[in-house]
């Protein structure tokens, strides 16, 4: 059950923890919550340059999590 919800796609130890990989799986849930997130970004009423600044927004939450990936054990 923890390997599903944490969906590891290789096998992972977190702590005392022993996290079983699932495959593929995590993918799936990988993308829901980056689609979540773009549409909302996308959903903005930005009146001014709207398009670029929905794009900078969207870069910003890419190097976000690409550096907090350094410190923080993320699924």
């Amino acid at each position: 059950m923890v390997s599903i919800v944490y969906t590891a796609g290789a096998d992972t130890q977190i702590g005392s923890h022993h996290i079983q990989a699932i495959g593929a799986l995590w993918f799936l849930i990988a993308m829901f919550f980056g689609i979540q997130l773009f549409n909302q970004i996308m959903k903005l009423n930005i009146q001014k340059h709207s398009l670029i600044v929905k794009g900078v927004l969207t870069m910003l939450c890419s190097l976000v999590g690409i550096f907090s990936a350094r410190y923080v054990t993320l699924p």
